[in-house]
């Protein structure tokens, strides 16, 4: 499960390497780029 811990900040390129890093999943770039244009899911 997932928690999500201080939704308050923009997303950033070193955010999403964490989460890959620490899943161990690799993201698409195309799923990447969505986050950061739409802040994991605030505008």
């Amino acid at each position: 499960m997932v928690e999500m811990l201080d939704t308050y900040h923009r997303l950033s390129q070193k955010d999403i390497e964490n989460v890959e890093l620490k899943t161990n999943i690799k993201l698409t770039d195309s799923y990447r780029e969505f986050l950061l244009k739409w802040n994991g899911g605030d505008s």
